[in-house]
């Protein structure tokens, strides 16, 4: 990935998780980036191609932070489903909580674009299916069902 590239992925995250998708134009996002529009549309095509490059970049580092975290804990699945909780309340203490970017998505452009409403709640089911196959392993009688409850009690 180009350092220019990586610099707008970068500024775009950080502006929409802090303020939404709606209040960000180009123009601050290539503005605060220290890049012209130009060179943000031909890294991007577009916004929504920006928008859906900072979802996927979004959810891969999140997913992979989440899943070094809590299978590196040498317990029992209930102590990595504890630690999951550990994990979103670190989160929402940390300066840079602002909301879910994915609910966020869903909610401002879910029922604008089809392709970016699938990528946000891919990344719900991935985290849903994460906490599934941890509550599987420790033997839940009904994992799937286990795994929607503390999702909804994590969000």
């Amino acid at each position: 990935m180009s350092d220019k590239r990586k610099q707008i992925l970068e500024t775009a995250n950080r502006l929409i998780e802090a303020q939404g998708f709606n209040g960000k134009g180009v123009d601050q996002i290539s503005q605060e980036s220290g890049v012209t529009k130009r060179t943000l549309y031909k890294q991007f095509g577009s916004k929504e191609g920006l928008i859906k490059e900072v979802l996927v970049d979004h959810h891969a580092r999140m997913f992979a932070d989440i899943r070094s975290r809590i299978l590196t804990i040498d317990g029992s699945a209930r102590d990595r489903l504890m630690a999951c909780f550990e994990y979103y309340f670190d989160w929402f203490r940390s300066s840079r909580f602002c909301g879910c970017i994915f609910i966020k998505t869903l909610n401002e452009l879910g029922g604008c674009s089809t392709e970016l409403g699938c990528i946000a709640q891919n990344a719900k089911d991935t985290m849903r299916a994460f906490i599934a196959r941890i509550a599987e392993e420790g033997g839940s009688s009904d994992p799937q069902r286990l795994a929607v409850e503390l999702q909804l009690l994590l969000e």
